[in-house]
């Protein structure tokens, strides 16, 4: 013997968008959800997918600072994703001055200026224009390609003073290159640090001519 079904409240029947209600003799009604119900439900939808979508787009294998990949594998495939993307420094000017002496592959460095809308930090405040900017270009392949954008992208933003502070041999072991690339790859990348130190040397020496030029024309 079957015994009466009790309804528990509405429900949504999902076939047709409807609520299901029962009525007061068991027997069941539906009641049409109102437009203005259907569209906050589409644009809802429409906003999760937007955000679910643009996660998933991000979530790419980027070297960052404090990353640690867990093989050699691995970080030939960060660094070789990294060397294929696309940047805007194709049209700047190259000349052999910015060439890294030392690397195997052609490879340019150039260093210039912040420019005054460039980013700032909150840690101090020091101005735009006193920070640093590395554009590189790699001609032979993406890995080293990929090994000039890490570092640059190290470097960037930083003042020639912190730039001449940083310890080649502690950047390689932070990032395990060491233990990744061939020994040879390993010298250029540690070329490329030299490099742009001696480039950030030759800023500092800039920016002091041009105070002591400036403090010499306001006396």
């Amino acid at each position: 013997m079957v015994g009466p079904r009790f309804s528990m409240g509405p429900r949504l029947n999902r076939s047709c968008g409807q609520v299901v209600k029962p009525d007061g003799q068991g027997r069941r009604r539906r009641a049409r959800l109102s437009p203005s119900s259907l569209i906050l439900i589409m644009i809802v939808t429409m906003i999760l997918t937007i955000t679910i979508t643009a996660r998933l787009s991000h979530q790419q294998p980027m070297l960052s600072l404090s990353s640690s990949p867990s093989s050699s594998a691995q970080l030939y495939r960060q660094l070789i994703w990294l060397g294929r993307q696309n940047d805007d420094t194709g049209q700047y000017h190259y000349t052999d001055d910015d060439r890294v002496p030392g690397c195997v592959s052609r490879v340019y460095v150039a260093c210039d200026w912040m420019p005054e809308n460039g980013s700032k930090t909150d840690s101090d405040r020091v101005q735009p224009r006193d920070r640093l900017l590395y554009t590189v270009r790699a001609e032979d392949s993406p890995l080293t390609r990929g090994l000039a954008k890490l570092l640059s992208s190290k470097l960037n933003g930083k003042t020639p003073e912190e730039v001449l502070a940083v310890d080649g041999e502690e950047l390689v072991e932070h990032f395990g290159l060491a233990h990744s690339l061939t020994p040879q790859r390993t010298n250029g990348f540690v070329s490329m640090i030299r490099h742009m130190q001696r480039q950030a040397d030759e800023k500092r020496r800039e920016r002091r001519r041009h105070l002591r030029g400036r403090k010499k024309r306001l006396s």
